[in-house]
């Protein structure tokens, strides 16, 4: 239903670069709200909270290529 929020439980997300290097180490946990379909997509307000500071770029790595994030 339009206005329905859902959280995703919080989860561990590790980026390393060649196969080594740690680049973030952080917990995180997405709460989202359901804002119906436009053109034949779900649309949600999602936020997204993290145990570290995560640079945006980093962030969208994390998130499945499904997702079309865009901040506002």
């Amino acid at each position: 239903m339009i206005g329905e929020d859902r959280v995703i439980t919080e989860r561990r997300a590790v980026i390393t670069t060649l196969g080594a290097v740690t680049l973030v180490d952080t917990n995180f946990q997405m709460n989202l709200t359901y804002k119906g379909d436009r053109d034949n997509r779900a649309y949600f307000d999602m936020a997204v909270h993290t145990s570290t500071q995560v640079p945006d770029l980093l962030l969208r790595k994390m998130l499945p290529s499904e997702i079309d994030a865009r901040a506002v």
